[in-house]
């Protein structure tokens, strides 16, 4: 690894550099482990993966937008929660997930996302969807 990234994955940005650090390498070992495959096996449909990728992608910003302003709102120092940190601090990432969770699948279903229909079908109990 490079000494600059080095010293930025350990020092400035302190433990969330080990997060990073292997999302990094987890996209660029997708990306060698696609190619590869794509080598070998001819055509994998890279237009289907790229418009999930980016319907995906635009709903997980969104969720994240939503998470990190709700993690933000401080209502630690709201009313009755202003004298219980840790459970003003549950609050907030208890609606932070419950409203991201909500989020990210509204969002998946609004922009038709072709894995909603079979993810719906598991939580609703209905019978499996046949592929088209």
């Amino acid at each position: 690894m490079h000494p600059e990234w080095a010293e930025l994955l350990n020092g400035r940005i302190g433990i969330a550099g080990l997060a990073l650090a292997t999302s990094i390498a987890s996209w660029v070992n997708a990306g060698t482990l696609f190619i590869l495959l794509r080598r070998r096996l001819g055509i994998l449909g890279g237009r289907r993966i790229l418009r999930t990728l980016l319907k995906s992608g635009f709903a997980s910003v969104a969720m994240g937008l939503f998470c990190w302003a709700i993690m933000h709102l401080h209502i630690q120092s709201w009313g009755a929660l202003a004298y219980h940190e840790r459970l003003a601090r549950g609050v907030e990432l208890a609606i932070a997930i419950a409203g991201g969770t909500a989020i990210y699948l509204g969002l998946a279903r609004l922009l038709r996302m072709e894995e909603w229909r079979p993810f719906w079908a598991m939580l609703s109990r209905e019978h499996p969807v046949e592929e088209e």
